[in-house]
Parts: C-alpha cells; structure tokens; sequence
C-alpha cells in the first residue's frame, strides 16, 4: 500500500507533463508561430495538421481553430465556442469593418471570421455579416 502512495504522484506527475507536451508547436512553421503567439501567449497546441499542400490548420486546446494559406497568412480563426480576441480584430480586419462592430458594440461577440482577397465573413452571436474588400460594403444577415 505505501508503493502505491508513492507511485501515485509519481504517475500523475508523469500524466501532467505528457499533457502540456507541444510537440506540434515545435512542426510549425515559424510565420504561424509568429501569429499565434501574438494573439494567444503561452498557447497549447492541441492539433497541427496539413490537409493539403497549401493549407494548415492548427487547434489550440480550449481555444480556436486557426486555419493559414500557403503562404502562411490565416484565412479562418473559428473560436468554437469562445468570442476572438479584440486585439486580433483590431489589428487584422480593415479599419471600416473595426469601426463597424465597434459602434454597434459587437467586438465581443465575434465567434468566427474567415476571409478572402475579396471579402470577410463573420459570425456573431446572433447574426452573420459580410464585408467586401473592393467597396467596402458591410451585409448583416
């Protein structure tokens, strides 16, 4: 019975750092490191995957799911669940855009923003909205 008291910790201790062992983060190209470390410090990596030959797309344990081009620029970060960081909307969606979901007081209520060269798509809590790159119109569905 004591072996076990002493084992037990030991086991556990061993669990826990096999847990926080980032083995995808040390994969992944140093573009999308640089990106995902700016908006989630200190992430753990829960999946790093390569579905194709131009697309990655890294899952962060209990947080989003950032897809990036070939070219290592993102083209999605879905939040599952949680709401994106302000600070990524401010510094990666155009500046009309911004303001928009600031006066209608939505910047916490993005879940999803994917985009395009020619438009953005988010979802919000309770509505979808589209905006396009060349006129700068913004749809709410």
């Amino acid at each position: 019975m004591k072996r076990i008291i002493y084992i037990l910790p030991l086991l556990l201790l061993t669990l826990m750092a096999a847990c926080h062992s980032n083995e995808n983060y040390d994969q992944l190209p140093d573009p999308i490191v640089t990106f995902i470390t700016e908006y989630w410090p200190d992430p753990n990596i829960a999946a790093y995957v390569k579905p194709t030959a131009d697309t990655y797309v890294v899952t962060i344990k209990n947080g989003p799911t950032l897809t990036f081009n070939g070219n290592y620029e993102w083209t999605e970060v879905n939040g599952n669940g949680l709401p994106l960081p302000q600070v990524f909307l401010y510094d990666r969606l155009p500046d009309k855009l911004y303001s928009y979901l600031d006066a209608t007081e939505a910047l916490d209520q993005v879940f999803d923003v994917k985009r395009t060269a020619l438009q953005y798509d988010l979802k919000l809590l309770d509505s979808e909205l589209t905006y396009i790159v060349g006129s700068g119109d913004i749809t709410v569905k």
